[in-house]
Formats: C-alpha cells, sequence, structure tokens
C-alpha cells in the first residue's frame, strides 16, 4: 500500500526571486506488501521511468522515482494548509509560470470533481493536493471521456505523490491482497508500461529505419553522381592528355557575289542556295572517312595519336582499325556551318600544336580541291551544250553556203538577176520554150533562191547559237567558287584541352541528370516517399480536437503502419478555412494546432502534415510541422505556391476538383520555381455534377509522369460536398476500395483521414474511416503495395500511336490466308520454345492455342507474330504449362544452359578476378607512397584525401575491368547510369556536409593557418590542433577544446596570430594630470626601449590618449617577437615595469576625486532650522 506523507522542505536562504517553496509530497509504501512482490512492482516502475521523456505538449516534465520505504513517513495525510499558507503556495504555483492551457485544464478537471475553487492556481493546488497531476494525460483524457469517473475527487490512499514539478503518469489504486495470496501487478499499470514500451519500440524502430534511409541514400548519392563525377574530374584533371586546338574559318564565296548584285540575289549574296549546297558539301567531305584517310596518308594523323605520350583513353593501339581510327577522326576535327553568315568553322585537334596547324592546312588545301573540281564539272556542263548548239549551227551554216557556191559554179550565173535584165529579151522565148532536156531560166533561178534562203536561215541561226554560247559562258563564270579563308590556322601556345572543370561540371550535370531522370524520391523528414517505394500512409483526423486526442490517433497509426512495414505521416488541420456554412466548426486555431502537431511530432518522431490557407501562415506553419499542404481550391493560387515552396518544407498540392490532371505540371512548375524540388500531388476527385465527385484513376498515372510522387486522397474522394444542406456529406464504405485501386496502381501514398467515431467528428465525419478499421486496412494496402511496384505497369506517352498503324484490307483473301498460316508455321517450327503452341487464320487474325513453360514465351512469341504482313489482329489463347514434369524439365534445361555459360565463362572469371585484384593491390601501393603525395599536395589533408581518392578509384577501375572482362556489360552499364542517381541526391539531402567538406578542401588548399597557429574566429581564440573533413579543433588558452565547423570558419573573418611572428602588445598607464606630460612619456618610452623582450625594430611608441578629471592615459606600445616570447607575459610584464619606472619618478596613479554637493532642504530653510549631515 502506498500513502501520502507531505514533506515540509528543509529552510533555505531566502532570495529575491525565489517564492516559498510549496509542499513536497512523497510516496510511501507500506510494509504489509510482500517483499518479493514489492520488488517486483518497483523494478517493473523504474523500467517504465527509464523510457523516453513524455511530453504531452504542456511543459518538459519527466517521471520521478517514488521514494525508497520509510517507516518514519508512514503517517496519515496532513492536513490542509491554513489560510497563511495559502497565499505562499499559490505564489509557489504561479512562479511555475504554467501556460494558460495548463491553468484552463487544471480549472476544468476541478469542477469535473466538483470541487470548488476561485482561481485557476486555487484549482492545480487542491487537484495536487488530491494526489492528482492536471497535467497528465490520465486527467486530461477525463475531460473527454463521456464516463468518467468522479472518484478522483477524493484523495486515494494509494494515489502517487507528486514533486514539486508535475508527473505525468498516476499509479492507479490498488487494493491489499487477501491473506496468504500475493498481490498482483494491477491491469491498469501494466496497460501503462505496455505502453510506455510499445512507443519506446516504435521510436526506436523509426529511427532505424531513418537511419537506413538515410545511409542509403547517402550511398546512392556517392555511388551515382559523386563517385562517377569525381572519376571524370580526376581523369581530366591528372591523367588526361594535353591537346592543342588550331581554329580556322573560311567561306565559299561565287564569282556573282561581288558584282555588284542588287535585289534579293544582292542580299543573299554568298549565302546563296548554290553556296549553301556547296559548304554543306565541304562540310560533308572533311568530316568524311576519305577524308581521314587522305589525311593520315599525307601526314600520319593515326601515327600521331599513337604516340606514348597520349593518354590511354585517347591513344590509340599500334593495330587500330581505320573505324577506330575515324571514330577518333571525328572527334578531333570539328566543321560547324552557320547558314546565316554562310561561313565554316573549323577545330583540329592534335597532341602537338605544330602537328594541329598542319592537319588544318591540308584540310583547308582538300576543301579547295573540292571546290575547283566543283567549279569545273558546273562550267564544263553548262558550256558543253551550248558549244554542241553553236557547232552544229556552224556545220549546217556551211553547208548551206557550199550549195550556193555549187549551184552558181555549176550553172554559170554569178547574179541571175543582172544577167536575166540583158538577155532577157533575146533569149526568152528560147528559154521558155526550151526542150525538156534542157533546165529553163525559171527552174534554175527558184532552185538558187531557195539554196540563198536556206543559207540565210543558216546564218540567223549560227548567230543565235553564237549568243547563246555567250549566255552560257557569261552564266558559267558566274557560278565559279572559290574558298576565302577568314581566319588563318595559327598553332596554339598553351593546351586548349582537356578543360578540368568544364568536362568535370559537365559530367556532374549529366549523372545528375539522370538521377533527375528517375522516379523522384522526397525526404518527408525520418522518411522518403517515392512512387517506386513502400507504400507512405498519410493519416489522421480531420481537424485537431485536443492534445490527447491527437495522441492517441497518432499511437494507433503509427503502431499499425510499424507493424505493416508502412511509412506514416500524421495529418490534421488546425483551420477548416472552406466550410460548408458558418455552422461548421473550423477548429482550434493556428496556434494550439502547431503546439499539438510539434507534440505529435515529437513524441512519436513522424512527420507531420497540415492544410494553409494564405501566404502568411506558411512561414509560421513550415517551422514546425513537415509538409504543407495546400488546399485543392488553392491550387492555382501562384502567391501561396511560391512562398510555400520558399519555406524549404515538402509541398503538397492537391489537384482541384475543376482541374485537368495534365495541367498539374504547370502547377508543380511554380512551386519548383523557388528551387523546392519537394513536391507531392495529390488527386482528390473531380467534380461531376453537384454535390458529386468521381474519381478518374487515369490521373494518377498521367501525374505520375513528372516524377513527383503521387498520393491518392481516399477519403475526399468519396466526399459529396454540401450533400447534407449545411455540412458536406459522403461514403465511407467505398473510401477502402478507392485506396486498394490507387494502390493497385503504384501510387506512392495514400490519403486518409480516420477518427474513433466519425459520426461525431466535427468535420468530414460522413467519409471518414474509423480508427478500429485503420490497422487491418493499412495491412491489406501494403499486400497490394508489394504486388503492384514488384511488377509496374509501363504508362504509355500519349503522343504515341494507341492503334496499330496501317490500314486493313477489304478484301478476304484465302490464298492470303494460308500464306499466313504457312509463315507462322514455319517459325513456329524453328524454335523450341513453340513447340506446344498451334496457330490457325481466319481473315486475317491469327489464333494461337497450346501451352508454355515461361510467361516470356507468350510475350515472345506475340512480338514476333505481329510482325508477318497481312496480320490484322492475335488472338492469343496461349496458356502456361501446369504439368509439373514439363516445368521441371523447362528448369532443368535452363539450369544447365546457364550453368555452361558459367562453366565455359570461368577462365574469364578467374582473368577478371586476377586483374581486379592486381589493380586493387597496385592502388594500395600507390596511395601508401607517402612521399610521392606529399610532393603532389604538401597539405597532410589534402594528401590523406587523394591517398583515399586513389584507392577507391582503384576499386572502381578493377569492378569495371574485372565485369568487363567477365561479359557483365549490361550490369556494368547498370552501375555507372545509376551512378548518377546518387549523386544529385546526396547533393540535396547532405548540403551542409558537402559545404564543409568543400570549405575543408579551400582551407587546405589556401592554408589560412598551420597546426599549432593561434588563431581567432568569430571572438573564439585558440591554437589549432586538428582539421577535419567537418571542423577544425581549436585549443584555447584556458585548455578547452572548441570545434567550429569548417563553412563558418571559411565565412568568418580570421585572424592569425602566429603567421607573423611579430606582434604589438599595448598598455595604459595613469598619472596624475597636474605632473609633466612630455617628460612621463619621455620616460616610457625610454623604459620600453630597455626591456630585453621588446625588438628595436619597429621602435616602441607612447602617446596622450586620453584624460579623465583626475587622471591622464599614456597608451604605450611595442614590439616582440612570438618566435621566443609569450606575448600575454610580455605585456604584463612590460606593464609591470613601465609602472615601477613611473612610480619611481613620482608619477604615481592619482587617487580618485569625488565631489560631493549638499543642499539644504526647502522646509528647514524656512524654519531657520539646519539638518546635520553625515
Amino acid at each position: 500500500m502506498a500513502s501520502i506523507t507531505p514533506q515540509t522542505p528543509p529552510p533555505a536562504e531566502p532570495t529575491a526571486s525565489d517564492g516559498p517553496a510549496p509542499p513536497r509530497l512523497e510516496v510511501t509504501r507500506r510494509s504489509d506488501i510482500p517483499a518479493s512482490d514489492a520488488s517486483e512492482r518497483q523494478a517493473r516502475l523504474e523500467r517504465f521511468l527509464a523510457t523516453e521523456p513524455i511530453d504531452d505538449g504542456l511543459g518538459d516534465f519527466r517521471l520521478t522515482k517514488p521514494a525508497a520505504p520509510s517507516p518514519e513517513k508512514d503517517t496519515p495525510a496532513a492536513p490542509p494548509a491554513d489560510s497563511g499558507d495559502m497565499e505562499a503556495r499559490l505564489a509557489a504555483i504561479r512562479a511555475e509560470k504554467l501556460t494558460e492551457r495548463q491553468l484552463r485544464i487544471a480549472k476544468r478537471i476541478a469542477a469535473l470533481h466538483q470541487i470548488e475553487v476561485s482561481s485557476a492556481e486555487e484549482a492545480v493546488l487542491r487537484l495536487r493536493e488530491r494526489g492528482i497531476d492536471p497535467s497528465h494525460r490520465t486527467a486530461v483524457g477525463s475531460i473527454l471521456s463521456s464516463e468518467g469517473t468522479r472518484a478522483q475527487a477524493a484523495p486515494s490512499p494509494n494515489a502517487p505523490a507528486v514533486r514539486q514539478a508535475p508527473v505525468p503518469s498516476i499509479l492507479p489504486d490498488r487494493s491489499p491482497a487477501p491473506p496468504g495470496r500475493p498481490a498482483l501487478p494491477s491491469r491498469e499499470e501494466l496497460t501503462e508500461e505496455k505502453r510506455a514500451a510499445e512507443i519506446y519500440r516504435i521510436q526506436r524502430d523509426l529511427a532505424r529505419r531513418r537511419r537506413r534511409r538515410m545511409a542509403m541514400l547517402a550511398m546512392r548519392l556517392a555511388l551515382f553522381v559523386f563517385l562517377p563525377t569525381a572519376l571524370v574530374g580526376i581523369y581530366y584533371g591528372r591523367y588526361a592528355s594535353p591537346l592543342y586546338a588550331t581554329v580556322s574559318q573560311f567561306q565559299i564565296q561565287s564569282a556573282e557575289s561581288g558584282s555588284g548584285a542588287s535585289g534579293l540575289s544582292g542580299m543573299l549574296g554568298g549565302s546563296g542556295l548554290g553556296t549553301n549546297q556547296d559548304a554543306v558539301a565541304v562540310q560533308s567531305y572533311l568530316t568524311s572517312r576519305d577524308a581521314m584517310l587522305r589525311l593520315d596518308e599525307d601526314l600520319g594523323f593515326r601515327r600521331a595519336f599513337q604516340d606514348p605520350s597520349v593518354d590511354a583513353i585517347k591513344r590509340l593501339p599500334a593495330d587500330a582499325t581505320n573505324e577506330a581510327t575515324f571514330s577518333l577522326y571525328k572527334d578531333s576535327v570539328k566543321i560547324g556551318y552557320d547558314p546565316t553568315e554562310g561561313v565554316l568553322n573549323m577545330e583540329v585537334i592534335a597532341p602537338d600544336p605544330q602537328l594541329s596547324e598542319q592537319f588544318s592546312r591540308a584540310l583547308i588545301s582538300y576543301a579547295e580541291q573540292l571546290v575547283d573540281a566543283l567549279t569545273s564539272r558546273m562550267r564544263s556542263d553548262q558550256m558543253d551544250g551550248a558549244r554542241e548548239t553553236y557547232q552544229d549551227a556552224e556545220e549546217k551554216m556551211l553547208a548551206a553556203q557550199l550549195r550556193v557556191q555549187e549551184l552558181q559554179e555549176r550553172l554559170g550565173v554569178l547574179d541571175p538577176v543582172a544577167e536575166s535584165g540583158v538577155v532577157m529579151a533575146q533569149t526568152r522565148q528560147q528559154l521558155t520554150q526550151g526542150n525538156d532536156t534542157r533546165n529553163s531560166l525559171a527552174a534554175i533561178g527558184g532552185e538558187l533562191r531557195v539554196a540563198e534562203a536556206e543559207m540565210l536561215t543558216r546564218q540567223e541561226m549560227l548567230a543565235a547559237a553564237a549568243a547563246q554560247m555567250e549566255t552560257a559562258r557569261i552564266e558559267a563564270n558566274k557560278q565559279v567558287r572559290y574558298l576565302s579563308l577568314s581566319i588563318a590556322p595559327i598553332p596554339p601556345d598553351e593546351a586548349t584541352y582537356p578543360r578540368a572543370f568544364q568536362n568535370t561540371l559537365v559530367a556532374f550535370l549529366v549523372f545528375s541528370g539522370i538521377n533527375m531522370t528517375t522516379a523522384k524520391h522526397i525526404p518527408i523528414g525520418s522518411i522518403t516517399c517515392g512512387n517506386d517505394l513502400p507504400l507512405t500512409v498519410i493519416a489522421g483526423p480531420c481537424q485537431l480536437e485536443s492534445l490527447d486526442h491527437a495522441l492517441m490517433i497518432a499511437e494507433v497509426m503509427v503502431r499499425a503502419c510499424a507493424d505493416a512495414g508502412a511509412s506514416f505521416v500524421f495529418k490534421a488541420s488546425y483551420d477548416k478555412a472552406n466550410r460548408t456554412s458558418l455552422s461548421g466548426r473550423r477548429g482550434l486555431g493556428i496556434d494550439e494546432g502547431l503546439e499539438i502537431l510539434a507534440a505529435v511530432r515529437d513524441r512519436f518522431g513522424c512527420p507531420v502534415l497540415t492544410d494553409i490557407h494564405d501566404a502568411d501562415q506558411a512561414v509560421r506553419a513550415a517551422q514546425v510541422v513537415d509538409v504543407i499542404q495546400i488546399p485543392a481550391f488553392l491550387c492555382r493560387q501562384t502567391d501561396l505556391l511560391l512562398t510555400a515552396g520558399r519555406t524549404g518544407a515538402v509541398v503538397n498540392i492537391k489537384k482541384g476538383q475543376f482541374l485537368a490532371p495534365w495541367d498539374m505540371p504547370n502547377v508543380a512548375d511554380k512551386v519548383a520555381s523557388t528551387g523546392n524540388g519537394n513536391i507531392l500531388l495529390t488527386e482528390r476527385g473531380a467534380s461531376f455534377g453537384y454535390n458529386t465527385l468521381v474519381a478518374d484513376m487515369r490521373s494518377l498515372p498521367i501525374m505520375a509522369r513528372t516524377g513527383y510522387p503521387v498520393i491518392m486522397d481516399a477519403t475526399h474522394s468519396v466526399q459529396q460536398p454540401g450533400g447534407q444542406g449545411g455540412s458536406s456529406g459522403g461514403q465511407r464504405e467505398f473510401a477502402p476500395v478507392m485506396a486498394r485501386a490507387a494502390v493497385a496502381l503504384g501510387v506512392a501514398g495514400v490519403f486518409i483521414e480516420t477518427h474513433e467515431a466519425p459520426d461525431t467528428a466535427p468535420s468530414d465525419g460522413p467519409n471518414m474511416i474509423p480508427l478500429d478499421r485503420m490497422p487491418a486496412l493499412i495491412a491489406s494496402l501494403m499486400a497490394f503495395d508489394r504486388l503492384a511496384k514488384a511488377d509496374p505497369l509501363p504508362v504509355v506517352d500519349p503522343s504515341a500511336p494507341s492503334t496499330p498503324s496501317g490500314a486493313i484490307s477489304t478484301q478476304d483473301n484465302r490464298a492470303t490466308d494460308l500464306a499466313i498460316l504457312s509463315r507462322i508455321s514455319s517459325i513456329l517450327a524453328q524454335v523450341p520454345e513453340f513447340d506446344g503452341v498451334r496457330a490457325s487464320v481466319d481473315a486475317g487474325i491469327v489464333t494461337l492455342v497450346g501451352e508454355v513453360t515461361e510467361q516470356q514465351t507468350i510475350s515472345r512469341l506475340e512480338s514476333l507474330l505481329a510482325r508477318v504482313e497481312g496480320v490484322v489482329a492475335i488472338e492469343d489463347q496461349v496458356t502456361l504449362s501446369t504439368d509439373l514434369g514439363t516445368r521441371l524439365v523447362s528448369v532443368r534445361d535452363r539450369f544447365q544452359s546457364r550453368l555452361t555459360a558459367v562453366i565455359a565463362g570461368l577462365p574469364f572469371m578467374a582473368l577478371g578476378l586476377a586483374v581486379g585484384a592486381i589493380i586493387v593491390l597496385a592502388g594500395g601501393w600507390l596511395s601508401r607512397r607517402e612521399r610521392t603525395l606529399s610532393g603532389i599536395a604538401p597539405n597532410p589533408f589534402i594528401a590523406g584525401f587523394l591517398a583515399q581518392t586513389i584507392r577507391l578509384t582503384a576499386w572502381i577501375v578493377a569492378l569495371v575491368v574485372a565485369l568487363d572482362l567477365m561479359g557483365a556489360r549490361a550490369l556494368l552499364g547498370t552501375l555507372l547510369g545509376a551512378a548518377g542517381i546518387f549523386g544529385l541526391s546526396l547533393s540535396f539531402a547532405a548540403r551542409d556536409t558537402i559545404e564543409g567538406f568543400v570549405a575543408t578542401m579551400l582551407l587546405s588548399l589556401r592554408q589560412p593557418f598551420n597546426p599549432n597557429d593561434l588563431i581567432e574566429v568569430n571572438g573564439l581564440r585558440g591554437r589549432v590542433i586538428r582539421l577535419t573533413s567537418r571542423g577544425t579543433t581549436l585549443l584555447t588558452l584556458d585548455g578547452n577544446h572548441i570545434r567550429i565547423p569548417n563553412q563558418i570558419i571559411y565565412k568568418a573573418v580570421l585572424t592569425n596570430y602566429t603567421r607573423n611572428p611579430e606582434r604589438r602588445f599595448m598598455v595604459d598607464l595613469t598619472i596624475d594630470p597636474g605632473a609633466d606630460l612630455g617628460r612621463a612619456r619621455d620616460l616610457v618610452l625610454r623604459a620600453l626601449a630597455g626591456m630585453d623582450f621588446v625588438l628595436k625594430r619597429p621602435e616602441p611608441v607612447a602617446w596622450l590618449d586620453a584624460q579623465g578629471p583626475d587622471h591622464v592615459v599614456i597608451r604605450a606600445g611595442g614590439w616582440v617577437s612570438q618566435d621566443g616570447t609569450d606575448f600575454d607575459l610580455a605585456r604584463g610584464e612590460a606593464f609591470r615595469l613601465l609602472r615601477h619606472a613611473l612610480d619611481s619618478k613620482g608619477y604615481l596613479v592619482p587617487e580618485p576625486v569625488h565631489r560631493i554637493r549638499l543642499e539644504q532642504p526647502e522646509a528647514e530653510a524656512r524654519d531657520g532650522r539646519t539638518g546635520s549631515h553625515r
């Protein structure tokens, strides 16, 4: 049995700030309890007290152990204190500075127990007198319970005592055990102990999972981003050979471009269509294999990159093929064409600057020859046609002339017109009436005229041909192309490549981009949420009601999620600003609500979520909660989204009932524009008429294309807005269905509101799930989640065609079906895996029946037969074989084939392991060469970091080489590709650590201090004893160790007192103002000059610094060498000697002078009396 004995505290020295101490209550145990039972209960109580501190949000309390049993204290309870002591005890309670909420709760508990009090402080006092702790959750819970007992109104003799600090636990009443029967522990006590142990177990489990997730995150970032980036940086900074780039610029011009052309052709100038085509032709030729082979034959391009001075990655092997050489040639010769300016820019890279210039000039000469060849062919093509036309016209003209001449000679008539006029009269008769054997003059004249006309025609045709040939010549001259060199190639003085910083930065961005293209993983407090990670459950009441209520729901949900293996986020709202009517309860408000959410987070270690409704609430909420939720009806408010993003907290955006899922990327981009990529997207249904919502499951995979985790709000999706007139209705029976459907699609999490009595909840009760059903629901959701994420469904891009391409013939051709069947039968016969499959074809539709041993065989069969020409559709009726013998044979065959492959690859495995071991041993040997590393990096920290990098690089190279020799290139590609995923995640998750590491590197490179240097940083002074990757350790002059983060040292103003061994000390000396100040100053200078530890150069100084009413200050300073003199001791000794020198010459320290003015009071002056003053 336990009894309560008031104890009067021992007398203490009263102070101005302490009030009278209240009485102290101690718990004692009666001696009638068996010793074994008492010790067992005492041990059980100590185990309970050893758990984590219980914080109810009402103060920082912890259970105190009851005092050991003492016979002297086994006395009845003391009577209440008298009225004189009451004020002192009330003052002591006021000194505890309890919050207004604590006092309000105490007053309500007193009213519940029918205790009449006049103030809240008296309520606390009366409750403590009765053994009731008003701050404990049991007492607070009595306010909410409808079946609260009033038994605590009278003090229980077995109630536990409370000390001056409130105790958040009360041991229940225990009756004495019957004689001869051992007392059993109380059920209530065991419940409290089990509850505390369960909370402790949950906290440990959450901490363990948090550490595991953080370790996996750090490992992922290190392997997939920072490690590949470091390897790239090491290669470009240390091993990459210097390469020299020669830059030249030229253009292809035509003759007409500079001939004063006007109009459009003049505006185009040298950038006409023909010139563009020539430039493209030149660019294609210079980057072709032909140009590479010609350059190799003329100047030895292949030989230049086979030189041993070239690093192993760039160096060509001795037996390099043309393909390998051409691949390097394309990387070494870069030609770009600017169509707007018509300019070709060429950069040629070589291991030697002179070679780079020679290669450039050779390629330019090749380009000139190509342009000349193109121009010559173009001119010859244009002139050949005109020349042939002219030659033909000329030949015909000559033929006509010869005919005319032949007629004239044959007939003897040179001019038939003139000659016929002379002899016309005499011979007309004869000529016109000649015999049949003689040609008439008319016939001869006609024949001659025809010949002359033909000759004239041929002359005109010849003139036209000549003009055409001249035009062709002019046009051909216009088409002449020539290469104009704008920038001549000049050998560079310095190496152009490798650009270590730029290439390392590009590698980092590439690896980071690879990481970002994967599903985003959002850290939320101690958990991580992602579409490809285990399910996250966001659950809690719709509206906060009280601290105990929130803790009760959180405890049930934390236990249920821990048992099911789900991540948990507690959600609750402190203000429901979107009530259906004014009669709806809005909540506790932001102040009290955030206090409760903080208590839940601190008690169980789980992240918390709440919603905000304006930008002013964002900053306050982000200081407490882990996730800020944007309500659906505010999801497009830009200012609210930007403010929430700038807080840095995780932002959960609920899709508005009016918004399409493909519009959510625009909403997410607003938050992401602030640099905050921690975004969740939540689907909560779409409006479908009045008071009705529908859940379109297509929106989940559509929003998942953004990469952000997608959450399904299962309870609000079944809500009926305004369905009950003054409040919203709902169909809670469909909420688990919505949750299961969403989890089956592979969402990142579900959002569920729950309550122990939904019908009495202040808001959203019709769509909330009862709390007692949540553990079973979460367990089933986790089963769905494991199944869905083991084989995720592919999401088809909407831009891809959703139906097979191509048209279906309108003719039903039996011959085509027979041809398709014949082709498919031959395919099935050639593949052993398809032996059990038979096919039939009807109207282009292929029907497959049979059995196979693997699911992959069915997919392969469908994809293969779909490529057969003429197949309209495939009706797949192939099933997996259920015959045990067939399945075992398939397993045996696969095992044998894999075993054969493994045995065949054993030599390569052995070779890969041997080579990998050699590389690791070589890296370890090189990392232990301290002298070599010290020569490269004199700083010990940099040398150690370089040694670690060499060892790590050796392991990575060994792994890559071994996997490549073993033929595991797919695994190698996976590892290298996944390296980028790890880097970016680490860059966000360990930002402070990375900042400290970078600061350490910069401090090590700049070396503002050395070990044992005396430095001062932000007012902290000490000697440097250690520099680590996280911080610098100082040993103060008092012997204390101070560790300062390196990022603070790098940003702060740092003073190094050791870097310059000469340091000046200053001392202040006071003398009488009436003394000879000049002589006193000279005396101080002579005394300083006579001190052995004061340097002669720089010279000591002394000057009059200040004057007071009774003294003058002489400030003196001298320089000491800290190599052999302690600065503080030297300053103290100098002050002693200077003071002695002044005192010996009579320049003593003046005594303080105080002026006292006494005034006579006016009353005494009127009475003629004088007061005595002391």
